[in-house]
């Protein structure tokens, strides 16, 4: 791309959308993509000219009013908020901007009611008589929670070598970070029941994402 002076230049990096769009291609979940691609979508259609010096406390201000009468609720707007946030600080560090409105503009958080089932509730789920078609989706819930929580993608994308000595060893998609779990009899007699091709499961042998 020809810039035909300095300023359309400068004006280029200023703008906050250019970023943003710099900083989701640089990463590599397609969830992540798309998170921020649905917080630039918000931006653009609240102010597509919008840059780094613009954006500033009361900026914020309006734009979380602004999401707020459009009907969306505290955590949905703060989402946005916080990807705004991370694109400030990429850019502060490629040195585009030197503006900061967050020092200033606290994000709100609204605290959700609390989900986890009881042992009973556990128990029932495990030990109920299901119909045979939804054997597999109830056994993968009760292997993730003998993996300690692990993520669906984690577990469906596992290799056959995954499981070393007793253990699980796999990296995080999302962080990278390596886990190292410990498989229970019990969480053992599901694998060997479900035991894939290509996969450690079978469930990716049957689909392709």
């Amino acid at each position: 791309i020809l810039f035909n002076n300095k300023e359309e230049e400068e004006q280029r990096q200023n703008s906050f959308l250019t970023c943003l769009d710099e900083f989701i291609s640089a990463k590599q979940n397609e969830g992540t993509k798309t998170c921020y691609r649905s917080t630039r979508n918000k931006v653009e259609e609240f102010d597509v000219d919008c840059t780094f010096e613009e954006i500033d406390k009361k900026w914020l201000e309006r734009f979380e009013r602004w999401m707020i009468n459009s009907g969306l609720k505290v955590n949905a707007y703060a989402l946005h908020l916080r990807n705004i946030r991370a694109v400030f600080n990429y850019a502060l560090d490629n040195e585009y901007t030197t503006s900061y409105p967050f020092r200033k503009f606290k994000i709100k958080k609204e605290e959700t009611r609390k989900r986890s089932l009881t042992v009973g509730q556990l128990r029932l789920l495990m030990e109920y008589e299901c119909e045979e078609y939804q054997r597999r989706y109830r056994d993968m819930f009760v292997l993730m929670f003998y993996l300690i929580g692990i993520n669906a993608v984690d577990l469906f994308m596992a290799k056959p070598d995954s499981v070393i000595n007793g253990r699980l060893e796999y990296k995080r998609a999302k962080t990278g970070k390596l886990y190292s779990v410990k498989i229970e009899p019990e969480a053992m007699e599901i694998i060997d029941r479900y035991r894939g091709n290509q996969y450690l499961l079978n469930i990716m042998d049957e689909y392709k994402d």
